[in-house]
Parts: C-alpha cells; structure tokens; sequence
C-alpha cells in the first residue's frame, strides 16, 4: 500500500503553518516601532541624564544635534576649560563622561521647542547654564517618512525627569510642576 498523507493531515499542517504564522509576522514587522519608541525613550534619559547633572553638579551643560547624511544623533556636551592652570581659563565644549549619545536612526526630528520659540530642528543645542534655572524644552518626533505616529519628549524646569507622550496628550498642569521655592523668592516661608 503507498504511504502518503491524507487530506486531515495535510490540513492540520496547514493550519499549524498559517497558526504560527499569524503569530510571527506581527511580531517581526513591529519591530521597527519598538526600536523607534526604544530610540525615544533613549532620548528622554539622555535629557535626564542632563537635568540631574546641571542640576546636581552646577556645571553648564547641553544637548546637541546637527543634522548630516549619516545617522544623526543627540550629543550630550560639558562646558569645560581647556586650561586649569589660569585665572580666567577658556572654556569649549566637550562629550559629557559616561554619556552615551542618543541616536536618532529611523526618526525625524518635527520641532524643538524651547521657551515656546521653535528652533531649527536640523541644527540646535540646547544649553542649561550653571546657576540658572533651565529652560522648558519639547522635542517632538516622528518616525521617518510617517505623520501618523508622534511623540514629544518634554523637560519642564524643575523636573529632573524628561517625559514622553503624545501630541494630543496636554502637557502637565502648572498645578503638577514641582516649584521652586527659592526661586519664587518665598523659601524662608512655612509651606
């Protein structure tokens, strides 16, 4: 008698196939999003990243961003002097230690947004001098080619922490922002 297979085998093979299928695809085409949102989020802690350290430290610091044909990324930058040994030394700016810079691959930079005044978006830096307070900063980004999907990253002053949301998200209540006391001049006074 031949062997072959019969018609429920070859169906339920079928199914399996199209059953595993339907489970890798999704999978394997949401990738690129994920990577996106992953390269987002990369951003925010880098804007952490800044925060805490101008905020801790009092040393004058800055993001980054030129745009060339290469991948872009978002450096994180130090203003340090270049000689130590003088009374007013000459200061330039140099890659933060121990930060990595954020990669902005598969993204498009929409608009930076600081103090409410767009800046270019293929050329900025965003600098948070020591002894000031920092500016309110939005970055807002979009995968490459794509309208739909946006985020914005935002840093409010005060806030050590960058947040990420959407466009149609409203930004945190003024009610919601942490207040410096000091600096609204009323420190000294029961709370």
């Amino acid at each position: 008698m031949p062997s072959a297979f019969s018609l429920i085998e070859v169906i339920v093979v079928v199914v399996l196939l199209g059953v595993i299928a339907g489970l890798a695809v999704p999978r394997l085409a949401g990738n690129e999003s994920r990577e996106q949102r992953e390269r987002v989020r990369a951003i925010a802690n880098l804007m952490s990243e800044a925060a805490f350290r101008h905020q801790v430290s009092g040393v004058t610091v800055s993001l980054r961003y030129e745009k060339d044909e290469e991948e872009g990324e978002i450096a994180f930058e130090e203003l340090r002097s270049i000689d130590a040994e003088e009374v007013l030394p000459e200061r330039e700016w140099q890659d933060a230690r121990l930060a990595n810079p954020a990669t902005i691959e598969g993204l498009d930079i929409i608009a930076v947004i600081i103090e409410g005044i767009e800046q270019d978006e293929d050329d900025w830096r965003i600098a948070f001098v020591a002894g000031q307070s920092r500016q309110d900063v939005e970055i807002e980004l979009a995968p490459e080619g794509e309208e739909q999907t946006r985020w914005v990253v935002e840093l409010i002053p005060g806030e050590s922490t960058a947040r990420v949301r959407s466009p149609d998200e409203d930004r945190l209540d003024e009610r919601d922002r942490v207040i410096d006391l000091d600096a609204e001049g009323i420190g000294d006074q029961a709370w």
